[in-house]
């Protein structure tokens, strides 16, 4: 870790968990229970110099009683409008007197809709020039402008993600520590991001038939000067590895690359609460401006 005095680091701890509930809530002023009957792995990665923490709410105007009132409204402001237009129109007249007739009998749109056909072949006796006519006839059509006035109201938060590229490296000038530097902190992680297969617990010497052992999840955190100082600024318990790429580079040495990129994204396993930032030991927020 030579390069790491004096350096930021991310620190990445991998580990297994036990059974997960369900319900995310139980987890609310906790986090998932660790296996230890499971290996842990521990990385440390430079910090790169900027890394993105995005955070995205969803809001919608709110669906109440009043604002479906208002829609009803809205819909038939709309075709009162289009139905002046039309009746303006040669036969129209006819074509609207059936579709007010089919609406105030409660038949629905549908119905409506059929009865303005009807008229047109009726009146036209020929389908083809009806079609035409009926749709020369929505030409008329006035626009009416209308708006649902409804605050807007929380929905959904996105899950905490963390993006970093990590530049992987060797100072050394043979194959083994090109791969140890380099290709074997991809492959591990790698291995960590993957699922693996049981054994049946039905059929003794052989593998599960749809059952899955899940990845390992990760602890993030940031540490200064070799790990010896920790740092109050990223601290996740419990994040998943959502994608890796690796982009490697030369020269090569004795086929192995000399150095690599490393792009990861982690998805926090839980949804987002307000003590996803401030736990309540931290409550109390003070802003100096």
């Amino acid at each position: 870790m030579l390069f790491h005095v004096n350096k930021l680091s991310i620190k990445l701890t991998a580990y297994k968990f036990k059974d997960l509930d369900a319900n995310s809530r139980v987890r609310y002023k906790s986090s998932v229970t660790q296996d230890n009957n499971w290996t842990k792995y521990t990385f440390y990665f430079l910090a790169p110099n900027e890394f993105i923490e995005p955070l995205n709410h969803i809001w919608e105007p709110y669906d109440s009683l009043s604002s479906r009132i208002a829609e009803k409204a809205s819909v038939w402001n709309k075709i009162e409008s289009e139905l002046r237009g039309i009746s303006s129109s040669p036969g129209g007249q006819k074509i609207v007197n059936q579709v007010k007739k089919a609406f105030s009998s409660g038949s629905g749109l549908q119905n409506s809709m059929n009865a303005a056909a009807s008229a047109i072949e009726k009146s036209l006796k020929d389908p083809r020039r009806a079609i035409e006519s009926f749709a020369r006839m929505g030409m008329n059509a006035k626009v009416s402008t209308n708006r649902v006035d409804s605050p807007l109201v929380y929905r959904n938060s996105s899950r905490r993600t963390l993006d970093f590229v990590f530049p992987l490296f060797t100072i050394g000038n043979d194959k083994t520590a090109a791969y140890n530097d380099v290709v074997y902190p991809i492959r591990v992680l790698q291995f960590l991001s993957s699922p693996g297969i049981p054994d049946s617990s039905v059929t003794k010497g052989k593998s599960a038939i749809a059952e899955t052992i899940p990845p390992y999840v990760f602890e993030i955190s940031t540490v200064f000067n070799r790990g010896s100082d920790k740092v109050n600024f990223i601290h996740v318990n419990c994040m998943v590895l959502r994608s890796l790429q690796a982009t490697y580079r030369g020269p090569y040495i004795g086929g192995f690359p000399s150095s690599a990129e490393l792009q990861v994204s982690f998805e926090q396993l839980d949804p987002t609460w307000d003590r996803t930032y401030f736990p309540e030991k931290e409550a109390v927020i003070n802003v100096t401006s």
